[in-house]
């Protein structure tokens, strides 16, 4: 069957593609697109023949294997972004379906995605559309933008109801059914945490049963597994029409069959689920057990096997870290400061975590994102194995508008930064300490922080400290540093009069050599500014 695809008047792009009839369940992970990065318009990508690539600006891009940490299973995912901080770009990724077997009038079809935000602010294009046929009008199904929480960690969207919005726009499902995800920005995804870009993988579709139950997680134990228990909880789902009254759900620990349990006596309804615990594991589990559970029976009948694939999860527990760590030196735990940050993203912390770094010179820009397990106890640190700040420089010659700070904290809270130089050279954003995006409860303590030691200018864009206005960062200490250069030492403004940044505190710094402002303080509540010192060689007039 052939199709002409009218993708986007204003890129000038037509597909001419043939594709085979789907079947519910239908499923992509995109485990056989061709590894590589596409710049430019592509009809059919390479492996998955079925989707689409249309962009527009200069470095818009899509990569299928963006590096670890970009998947939500196998080792493949589709990330949109765009290549350099030129410009803004717009992609797109469009799966064509042959759905021409299914109706509106007869068939409830359902879709399920993966995605993965990696610090992409709101923009008119990052959403998820439908439509029936090729021409028709695109209805949107999903703003991404609106609906993530944090940055480098998936979310689960589950239950569109994609008949739904086909009647609600008058269209039917067709041999040229489109879906479409969008992402449009300014910055790459270097990180999976920083500092544009969407990831998308793990998409389902499958037509809704009148019984269908299926285990949704694994609640506890969690991840990160600090101490596992015996104890096992899980969310039993209901993705059926009718009413769950009734399930049993089988589950295994290490390859071991346990007890079943019978859920009975209860009523979740469509689209719900209920946490519950299903027993206790007759064998001893550890931080690295696996752990399996399904559903059977939903209501007593035997379920289609239409709807066996949301029936199961098998969930492998991992270990948080915790301790005292080294970074640098000889025989390090860590060779650089951001393989210590891609370990604290990947597995959490279950206890208090220290970072010693060896006398010597650090030329690294790390961002660092929420950590699974932080808290007020959980706390993680990063000092000199000396307590002494000149020994080690931890600088950078690196940044963006988005990305400017040698240390950028992006939504990541309980961190403390002690007894460090950190210093920025860069020629236009020569910051040393970025917080954005809701970084709370941080502490910079006996730091030398560096900008540019012989400013001349007035802008925000030379702060020593910076955070952007419209970021609300709360509860944030520093204490006894020397802040040193720049335009500002200190911009903070927090978002507005209804939103305003709380309980900043700084006490004890010394404010060296500032062009413009000492610090610059705005939209804030409850602010400390106690027993600092502030002095000048400025010529600002």
């Amino acid at each position: 069957m052939k199709k002409i695809t009218l993708l986007l008047a204003s890129l000038g792009l037509f597909a001419l593609q043939s594709q085979a009839q789907i079947t519910l369940p239908f499923s992509e992970g995109f485990e056989t697109a061709t590894v590589g990065t596409l710049a430019a318009n592509t009809a059919s990508i390479p492996g998955i023949p079925d989707w689409e690539y249309a962009r527009s600006g200069g470095s818009a891009r899509l990569r299928t294997n963006a590096g670890a940490g970009f998947y939500n299973t196998g080792s493949r995912a589709i990330t949109l972004d765009q290549s350099t901080t030129s410009g803004t770009s717009i992609n797109y990724l469009i799966g064509h379906l042959d759905m021409s077997n299914y109706n509106v009038a007869t068939a409830t079809v359902i879709l399920d995605f993966n995605y993965m935000d990696h610090g992409d602010e709101p923009s008119a294009n990052d959403r998820v559309w439908v439509r029936g046929n090729n021409t028709d009008t695109w209805v949107e199904l999903y703003d991404w933008e609106a609906a993530s929480t944090g940055t480098g960690q998936y979310f689960y969207v589950a239950g569109i109801n994609l008949t739904t919005a086909l009647v609600g726009a008058g269209q039917n499902f067709s041999a040229t059914t489109e879906l479409r995800f969008g992402q449009q920005d300014n910055f790459p995804a270097n990180s999976i945490t920083s500092s544009d870009g969407l990831t998308v993988d793990d998409i389902y579709i499958y037509q809704r049963l009148n019984l269908d139950a299926g285990v949704l997680a694994v609640d506890s134990p969690s991840f990160p597994t600090c101490s596992p228990g015996s104890n096992v909880w899980v969310s039993l789902k209901n993705h059926g029409v009718n009413t769950l009254t009734s399930a049993v759900v089988q589950w295994e620990v290490d390859g071991t069959l346990q007890t079943p349990f019978n859920f009975t006596g209860g009523s979740i309804a469509y689209g719900n689920d209920s946490s519950m615990l299903i027993g206790t594991s007759s064998v001893t589990m550890t931080t690295s057990s696996t752990i399996k559970a399904w559903t059977e029976l939903p209501n007593g009948v035997a379920e289609n096997v239409a709807g066996a694939s949301n029936d199961t999860i098998t969930t492998t527990l991992a270990p948080g870290i915790s301790g005292v760590f080294t970074i640098g030196g000889t025989a390090p735990d860590y060779a650089t400061i951001d393989d210590a940050r891609i370990d604290l993203e990947t597995t959490g912390v279950c206890g208090p975590t220290t970072f010693n770094l060896r006398a010597g010179t650090y030329n690294e820009q790390v961002t660092f994102g929420q950590i699974i397990g932080s808290s007020s106890v959980n706390t993680v640190t990063f000092t000199s194995e000396d307590a002494h700040k000149d020994s080690v420089l931890w600088t950078n010659a690196t940044a963006t508008s988005g990305s400017r700070g040698t240390i950028n904290l992006n939504g990541a809270d309980y961190f403390n930064f002690t007894h460090l130089t950190i210093e920025n050279t860069h020629f236009s954003y020569p910051t040393a300490v970025t917080l954005k995006n809701g970084s709370d409860w941080n502490t910079f303590a006996w730091n030398c922080l560096l900008g540019d030691t012989t400013p001349t200018s007035t802008s925000t864009n030379q702060s020593v400290i910076y955070t952007p206005t419209g970021s609300v960062d709360n509860n944030n200490t520093f204490d006894n540093n020397t802040i040193w250069g720049g335009s500002y030492g200190a911009y903070f403004y927090g978002s507005g009069t209804t939103s305003l940044e709380n309980n900043t505190t700084f006490t004890n710094n010394w404010f060296k050599n500032q062009y413009y402002y000492g610090a610059r303080f705005y939209y804030q509540d409850n602010i400390t500014f106690s027993n600092n010192k502030v002095s000048t060689n400025s010529t600002y007039t």
